[in-house]
């Protein structure tokens, strides 16, 4: 199996080409994410909804061999980055590989309808508004309070 290598440039030249962009904003939009997630996995694991999730590991400091001299010589302790991917991601590629299976993964974000989640982790932005609307309480609006979205409505 063949390596790709991915670089920025080539995320940033691929973005610009797909969305009609200079290619200078591009790669700085690039630059943002993956900043966005290096600080992230700075501080915790990174977990990318249904991509998988990044994690630091602590590797002890060993003995280690030359191969070609032998000669024995400690290697340092280090963290490595690891990456898990998501099982369901997963799937989707063995569906793909096996049986020349063809889909595309959508994700319906800010969505309302009959059904929507009202209330915990999983609830969504009109469902919060749509609770606290019930409870007579003020709706969560965050500062600046200028954000715009576009919402789905799902008529299950």
């Amino acid at each position: 199996m063949s390596q790709v290598k991915i670089t920025r440039e080539n995320l940033a030249a691929q973005l610009s080409e797909e969305f009609g962009i200079a290619y200078t904003i591009a790669y700085k939009k690039i630059d943002l994410i993956l900043n966005l997630w290096a600080n992230s996995l700075i501080s915790s694991d990174l977990n990318i909804s249904s991509l998988g999730s990044f994690k630091i590991n602590y590797k002890n400091s060993r003995l280690g061999r030359n191969p070609k001299t032998k000669e024995e010589h400690i290697i340092k302790s280090r963290k490595v980055i690891s990456f898990k991917k998501s099982k369901n991601l997963e799937l989707l590629e063995n569906l793909k590989k096996w049986f020349k299976f063809k889909y595309e993964v959508i994700y319906f974000y800010n969505v309302y309808g009959p059904h929507q989640i009202c209330k915990g982790q999983m609830s969504t932005v009109i469902g919060i508004f749509e609770d606290h609307y019930k409870r007579h309480k003020p709706l969560p609006v965050v500062k600046p309070g200028t954000q715009t979205r576009r919402f789905t409505h799902i008529d299950d």
